[in-house]
């Protein structure tokens, strides 16, 4: 009989060990090598029970963990730092339950919270973009050199860069000689300085200089 739970004894001892990493290494290769032995058979195959419950378990604690991040992630994720979210979704992407799973709710809130993208400069909120529906363009302007924030009304961050006189003013972005092309035109001047793809092509930023100071604006492409 005491060989059918042979393994626990080795366990335990390895775990009463200083170091219990290496120490569990040793036992397994241990109850392994005793496994094979006919007299030990049985307490083996108990043994790979134990750990088919054992990894059940941790795949289901694990899996909530996840589905909270994943709410976290689309309630709040203004929560998370930069780092943060490049790692929460790191974990997410790992398994395609979960990335549909966030897929989905995020799918969810934005139908009932129409999406907006609120601009900060140093800090301080500056304005804010409705983007009521699927191809809507918004914009902001009186933008000045300086440091950005642009993210979604749910916290979501969908950029955050500086911008320089060479995305905002005209002379420094075309020179100087193009200054009354700018003034005559206004086809002219709707051509951008920069352009950036946010959220894997749902969005486009686009930056526009002007001649005191420039204009941003998020195209919705869904």
């Amino acid at each position: 009989m005491a060989n059918e739970l042979y393994f626990i004894s080795i366990l335990q001892e390895a775990l009463r060990d200083p170091e219990p990493r290496r120490a569990l290494g040793r036992a397994l290769a241990t109850i392994q090598r005793l496994g094979a032995q006919r007299s030990y058979r049985s307490g083996f195959e108990n043994f790979q029970q134990f750990m088919e419950e054992v990894w059940s378990c941790h795949d289901l604690i694990r899996g909530d963990r996840v589905r909270e991040l994943i709410i976290e992630l689309v309630v709040d994720a203004s929560a998370f730092s930069g780092e943060q979210m490049q790692a929460a979704m790191k974990v997410i992407d790992a398994n395609p339950d979960w990335r549909n799973e966030y897929e989905q709710l995020r799918s969810q809130v934005a139908e009932e919270i129409p999406p907006a993208v609120e601009v900060y400069r140093g800090g301080q909120r500056i304005g804010e973009m409705n983007l009521e529906k699927v191809g809507a363009r918004r914009s902001l302007g009186q933008i000045i050199p300086g440091a950005y924030l642009l993210r979604l009304n749910t916290g979501l961050v969908l950029w955050e860069g500086q911008l320089t006189g060479r995305d905002l003013l005209w002379a420094e972005a075309f020179g100087p000689e193009s200054l009354d092309m700018a003034a005559e035109t206004a086809e002219v001047r709707r051509r951008p300085t920069r352009a950036v793809v946010l959220l894997g092509g749902e969005a486009i930023l686009r930056i526009f200089a002007g001649i005191e100071d420039g204009a941003i604006e998020v195209e919705w492409v869904g």
